[in-house]
């Protein structure tokens, strides 16, 4: 007969697999359905003007004009990725965006598989440590819900930034490092790190400086290892033929070394917090917009040097070339001062939650310091990208959540390791509720990001850029054709047109407020710069009723469209 306890044995493996089948199911399906709702949302709608350059940039690169295609800010693999996918299908206007949803679905895909495969190494790691609380359905729903906020709340298929693919990058660079911390030296292992850290310098800069903490901590792994410094050649020379001939070229069309020039114009920007306010007149400037009409101000800026639909934000490191910088330290310690609170409240606060309700129901914390000499190694390189994002821009701007991707997948994974209860009951329930606190609150944050997704597109019609894009081919503007832009800067209509705005009006009132010869007077200034039309777009505070006669109202939105006549001999 076979024994009782073999037959328990067996039972409680086929209903852990069970179990982990289900998880496993069950929250696959609920992230991929949640990410398909995003991609329907916003179909036709840009989350940001970031899109715009990165379409651009892309399509420079796709038809060869590298001259246009380097670029200081921008880093290029969001571009490639997005003019690759642009060259090959050729949608139209109604499609092109719906073209970037689908691709932003590809990446988060992709986001979360090496998420499950950094996790599948994590546990291994987990149970080499024999934390006997930890079970391992109460594991993968840990981190299940970590990935799902990351990847839908700070990432998602919304968002039209390169922040999930810098993620993909990351989380396959930190499994090979944690496979090599766990005594995995293979040379694989370090290539696939080196690899992967290049590519991610590739999608964003900020890899870079936080790839020498990939190294530091590798070499901690292997330092007493024979040979050691072999597997760190391989690494760094893989890394190297990445992205050396990016960094190369940015250093060559810039005049001097650099591997981005993003930090310090992002700064500059973090520093100014008005989102129109792209028309610096600092007299140090190399090269800025001119400011051709007062009252309303009217900013001009057609420099053959730059492509892009709009220039200033094609390139904008061009613009801001030469700008004074002014106490660099104070300007870090003040956004490091002001990110406290939000780092408080956005980033840590669910982990924050966890801890202060677990700690004071087991009396003590529930983090230990050989917890944390284990999680450390996991957790470094997100807590380090953190604090450079923490001085170098103010945080409270345009969905800055999203720089956070992988970087709160490996600080919320180092936390689970750092848990270390004392084996009483009373310890097990503190675990517990560190867990469960940090599941609950995470579905709470995925519910609540459904329902701000529906009352933001209660608000807004379901198409915007597209009427006005079809409405200026309908007035016989063609690709390529100079325009003025009325209002603030939500611009996707021009790109999908692919018109060229060179001037911008930002003063909405005091335009239409206007008498009607100053008002004149304006337009021909406009057309001095061979300024074709102006065109009102739809982010404004208020529907014109009576704009005037050659006005065309683009029905579904607030846009306007006024066709520049030719000056009669």
């Amino acid at each position: 007969m076979v024994p009782h306890v073999v037959v328990r044995r067996a039972q409680s493996v086929v209903s852990e697999k069970t179990k982990l089948l289900a998880i496993h199911s069950g929250c696959l399906l609920f992230i991929l359905a949640y990410a398909i709702f995003q991609v329907v949302e916003w179909r036709h709608i840009s989350h940001s003007i970031d899109l715009i350059s990165y379409l651009d940039v892309g399509n420079a690169y796709w038809r060869g004009d590298f001259q246009h295609a380097i670029n200081h800010y921008w880093s290029p693999m969001y571009s490639w990725l997005l003019g690759g996918v642009l060259a090959v299908f050729k949608p139209d206007i109604d499609h092109e965006m719906l073209a970037v949803r689908l691709t932003n679905l590809f990446v988060l895909c992709s986001f979360v598989s090496v998420s499950l495969c950094f996790s599948s190494t994590l546990w291994r790691r987990i149970a080499a440590l024999d934390l006997g609380w930890l079970t391992k359905p109460t594991f993968w729903i840990y981190m299940y819900s970590v990935i799902a906020v990351s990847a839908l709340m700070l990432g998602g298929c919304d968002k039209d930034t390169p922040d999930m693919l810098v993620a993909t990058f990351v989380m396959l660079a930190s499994n090979a490092l944690l496979k090599i911390q766990m005594g995995e030296k293979r040379n694989r292992n370090f290539a696939i790190m080196g690899a992967t850290l290049g590519c991610g310098y590739l999608a964003k800069a900020v890899l870079l400086p936080v790839s020498l903490f990939y190294y530091l901590l590798a070499w901690w792994s292997v330092r007493n290892e024979r040979n050691w410094w072999k597997g760190f050649m391989f690494a760094a020379a893989v890394q190297l033929c990445i992205a050396g001939p990016f960094i190369a070229a940015i250093s060559v069309s810039f005049g001097h070394p650099t591997i981005s020039d993003s930090t310090r114009t992002l700064s500059l920007y973090s520093n100014n917090q008005n989102d129109q306010q792209v028309h610096f007149q600092f007299p140090e400037l190399k090269h800025k917009s001119n400011k051709i009409f007062e009252k309303p101000d009217v900013y001009e800026f057609d420099d053959a040097a730059i492509g892009g639909t709009y220039p200033p934000w094609y390139n904008p490191a061009y613009w801001t070339e030469g700008a004074p910088g002014h106490d660099v330290a104070g300007r870090a310690i003040d956004f490091a001062i002001k990110n406290i609170k939000y780092f408080a409240l956005e980033i840590f606060g669910v982990l924050l939650v966890a801890y202060a309700l677990s700690s004071l129901w087991l009396r003590r914390s529930i983090f230990t310091r050989a917890g944390f000499a284990d999680a450390m190694p996991i957790a470094l390189p997100g807590l380090v990208a953190v604090g450079i994002y923490a001085v170098t821009v103010n945080l409270w701007g345009h969905f800055m959540e999203r720089y956070f991707v992988a970087w709160i997948v490996l600080i919320y994974s180092g936390a689970i390791v750092a848990v270390r209860p004392p084996g009483t009951k009373n310890g097990g329930v503190a675990a517990r509720m560190f867990c469960g606190t940090i599941c609950s609150l995470s579905m709470c944050l995925l519910l609540m990001g459904l329902w701000m997704h529906k009352k933001m597109f209660d608000l807004f019609p379901t198409k915007l850029d597209e009427p006005i894009a079809h409405a200026i081919q309908d007035a016989g503007l063609k690709p390529g054709d100079k325009i003025a832009q009325l209002g603030f800067r939500r611009y996707f209509w021009a790109r999908l047109a692919r018109v060229r705005i060179i001037a911008d009006i930002f003063d909405v009132e005091g335009f239409w407020q206007l008498s009607p010869a100053r008002k004149q007077e304006l337009i021909e200034v406009l057309r001095q710069h061979n300024v074709k039309a102006i065109v009102q777009t739809w982010a404004v505070d208020r529907e014109i009723a009576e704009p005037g006669p050659g006005w065309t109202r683009i029905p579904g939105t607030k846009g306007l469209i006024y066709l520049i006549p030719e000056k009669t001999q």
